[in-house]
């Protein structure tokens, strides 16, 4: 399948999602969430990005997961790493940059992003940094 093909799939699920608040909603798009960034990255890493074609599907990729990343942040059921990746692409901070600012190892970022469990004193400096970053941007 193209990659094109993949990204309308991709869009036809998100258009048949759950209610945004509902818990159903952020496990499903958690799922799609995963294969855009799966093709984000088999995209990117082809040797095919030659021309505006792949370039702009790329592109279109990363709105898409944008979009619903941020619909999936605003839900009551979203979790804190898919709180903190919304907030993170809209202060246009790497994950490096994330975790320099509150102090915790790349690894913690990364990880609460994926889903894994954070530690408690982690899950607090990055839940005050997804505060002040929410109030950052919203203020902008």
């Amino acid at each position: 399948m193209s990659t094109d093909d993949t990204l309308r799939t991709l869009i036809a699920r998100i258009e048949t999602l759950p209610a945004s608040d509902s818990n159903e909603f952020v496990i499903a798009a958690s799922r799609v969430l995963h294969e855009l960034r799966k093709l984000d990255v088999t995209t990117s890493t082809a040797n095919e990005l030659d021309g505006p074609a792949p370039v702009l599907a790329l592109s279109a990729i990363r709105r898409t997961y944008t979009a619903l990343l941020d619909r999936v942040a605003q839900s009551p059921h979203a979790t804190l790493g898919q709180r903190l990746a919304a907030v993170r692409h809209h202060a246009e901070l790497t994950a490096f940059e994330a975790a320099a600012a509150c102090g915790v190892a790349f690894e913690v970022i990364v990880g609460v992003e994926a889903g894994l469990p954070v530690p408690e004193d982690a899950a607090a400096v990055l839940q005050g940094l997804v505060d002040q970053l929410d109030r950052a941007t919203a203020a902008a």
